[in-house]
């Protein structure tokens, strides 16, 4: 079986989230391609699964998730009878720790199987002023003792899991 993981972020967490999904993938045959950056085109139907990262700012999904969509339907149109679309699972990362409300909307924007995975407050590679809003969230969330949002392992475990038997 032949996986394609693809985690679409900004600031850092969608690409551990994706990497941790591919640690996370084991059983005989799997051949796992993690991209963190797309730098050619990618041919959807060389792949069995393909699992999308997303992270959610103000409320939206990534761009590039969308972009990569179009692609893939696309690709699918150009399946002739008998031939088998790539199944797609998303994984959600987001700061909010009630990220669950987005798997229904994802879901129905990807036509594929959505979990929401937890999230950090991580200014990896965010600009000056991301930064200091997301430090600044960070100590207000540290003096009111309430906790940070972290990446669920767990959630990303069953996911795999999921992932590995979806063919069983």
């Amino acid at each position: 079986m032949r996986i394609l993981i693809l985690p679409f972020g900004k600031l850092g967490a969608t690409k551990k989230a994706g990497e941790e999904l591919a640690m996370s993938l084991n059983g005989d045959n799997l051949q796992i391609k993690c991209i963190n950056k797309i730098v050619k085109p990618i041919n959807y139907l060389d792949y069995d699964i393909v699992a999308f990262g997303t992270n959610i700012r103000y409320g939206k999904v990534n761009k590039e998730l969308k972009k990569q969509l179009k692609i893939f339907k696309n690709s699918i149109k150009t399946l002739k009878n008998g031939e088998k679309t790539p199944k797609i699972f998303t994984f959600i990362v987001c700061g909010a720790l009630n990220g669950e409300r987005y798997e229904a909307k994802v879901s129905k924007l990807t036509g594929g199987k959505s979990v929401f995975v937890g999230g950090q407050l991580n200014s990896e590679n965010a600009t000056r002023w991301e930064r200091a809003v997301i430090n600044s969230m960070i100590n207000i969330r540290e003096k009111r003792n309430l906790p940070l949002p972290k990446l669920d392992t767990d959630m990303i475990k069953e996911l795999a899991n999921e992932i590995v038997n979806c063919n069983n």
